[in-house]
């Protein structure tokens, strides 16, 4: 259950952080096109950092797998 919360508080973060328009780099930028040991996959997936502080600094790192 408590994986289950932490999930949902992301998906509620990362949708209004997107609505916010606090995200600066397009999503294309986060793309991962191969990681090391990993087999080719059908899928895409994406990574990088979202700005939740300016003044601190503050980033919150995502790891986004295409469904």
């Amino acid at each position: 259950m408590g994986s289950r919360l932490w999930i949902v508080m992301f998906i509620i973060f990362a949708t209004c952080t997107v609505i916010g328009g606090t995200v600066e780099a397009s999503f294309e930028d986060g793309k991962i096109v191969k990681l090391p040991g990993q087999p080719e996959v059908s899928f895409q997936q994406y990574s990088g950092y979202v700005v939740v502080d300016e003044t601190q600094q503050r980033k919150l790192f995502y790891y986004f797998v295409e469904a």
